[in-house]
Formats: structure tokens, C-alpha cells, sequence
């Protein structure tokens, strides 16, 4: 599982913020595939979920804000 943003309660971890640069994400989507299994995100924002659903994150846990599918 992979944390992609802020959390709702969380006093210093922004609700609006990315974890993870690309190259991050990238290099864990690759790792997982290595390992035949997937990523799943805990992502709020749409921006997030967009940025994870190109290294090929699976599922989306607490997507609140989504307002498109991601895109692979």
C-alpha cells in the first residue's frame, strides 16, 4: 500500500499534498509487478489518483474527490 497524499485528520500531512515524486511511484509500480501483485493507494485529491493510476495502481482506497477515473 502506498500513501498518496495527506490524511483528513493529520495536523502535518496536508490533505491537498503528494507523497511521492513520479519517479517514486514509477519505481514502486515496477517493483510490484516484479513481486506479481499491485498497488493500492490512499489517496483524497483527483490529482493524486490521476498520478497514480499511470504507474498502474489497482486500487484507490478513500478516493473522496475522485471526478474522473484514472488513466493508465
Amino acid at each position: 500500500m502506498a500513501v498518496g497524499g495527506g490524511g483528513v485528520s493529520s495536523l502535518y500531512d496536508p490533505l491537498d499534498v503528494t507523497e511521492y515524486t513520479f519517479e517514486e511511484m514509477n519505481a514502486t509500480g515496477d517493483v510490484v509487478k516484479t513481486w506479481n501483485t499491485y498497488v493500492m493507494v490512499h489517496v483524497f485529491t483527483p490529482e493524486g489518483i490521476q498520478q497514480w493510476g499511470k504507474p498502474g495502481a489497482m486500487s484507490i482506497e478513500h478516493g473522496l474527490f475522485i471526478d474522473t477515473p484514472p488513466q493508465n
